[in-house]
This record gives C-alpha cells, sequence and structure tokens, in this order.
C-alpha cells in the first residue's frame, strides 16, 4: 500500500504484507488488530534497495524501529494461533498481518488451520495431490 494512502482501508479489510516496507505508521493507525510473525527478531535493513519506499536513502530507520510501533508491542503468529491473543473482535474491524521475517512457516501453519476448519464447516473441493508433487526432480 503506498505511503500516504491509509484511507484505501475499508471496515473488515485484511491487510498482509510479506516486506515490512510495504506498510507504514499512518496504516497501522487504521487498524484496529495487527499481529505480526515474531517480535523476537530483529528485523534486518541491510537487504532493503535503496529508494524502497517507506525507507528513506539516508537512513536505516522504519516503523520496526520506532518505540511505539516495534514488532515487539504486537502479539504474533504463535499467540494468534494458540489463542493467546485476540483475533477479529468483530466483522468492522481493520485487521493486519506483517510477515516480518518471512520464515514460510505461517503458511504451513495457518494452511492447516483453514483446513481444518473448512472440513468442520463442510466446505471447499479437495484438489488431487498429484498436482502439487513431482516424480522427478529437476
Amino acid at each position: 500500500m503506498p505511503k500516504g494512502e491509509p484511507e484505501w482501508l475499508r471496515n473488515g479489510m485484511h491487510v498482509s504484507c510479506i516486506k515490512v516496507q510495504e506498510v507504514d505508521e499512518s496504516v497501522f493507525d487504521r487498524c484496529d488488530r495487527i499481529v505480526v510473525h515474531t517480535k523476537v527478531k530483529a528485523k534486518q535493513t541491510g537487504n532493503v534497495l535503496t529508494g524502497t519506499q517507506h525507507v528513506p536513502d539516508t537512513s536505516p530507520a522504519g516503523w520496526w524501529k520506532n518505540a511505539k510501533t516495534a514488532p515487539q508491542n504486537y502479539p504474533d503468529l504463535a499467540d494468534l494461533l494458540c489463542g493467546r491473543a485476540a483475533g477479529r473482535g468483530d466483522a468492522g474491524q481493520i485487521t493486519c498481518f506483517v510477515s516480518n521475517i518471512g520464515l514460510g512457516l505461517q503458511f504451513a501453519a495457518l494452511g492447516a488451520l483453514i483446513l481444518r476448519q473448512a472440513e468442520e464447516s463442510g466446505i471447499g473441493e479437495e484438489l488431487p495431490g498429484e498436482w502439487f508433487t513431482e516424480s522427478v526432480h529437476p
């Protein structure tokens, strides 16, 4: 989401980002619930390209270094999945997930949760496993 356009957010929306530079504090100010991938790992700024939005060329600072918005201030994905942190309280809340280090494990954990809930609700369609496997290594 481009900086300065948090007004694009509407009630009931969810924002997810893969890189921390995709959101900034103005987006956080509009969100009712924010969850980070992990609050124990410091953000690496050495891999940020020069000129990337939300990170000025003159400073490695970003929302993750701000005392008000640092990852330690938010529940992490494990807290949410284990019920130690509240999720969306009502359909009108704006939620946000920030993948601040991007291990990819969150996709497997969340996928398992979604699959279980879909099976319990009797919704969705099962896809053939061979669509997602290889018989030879490339």
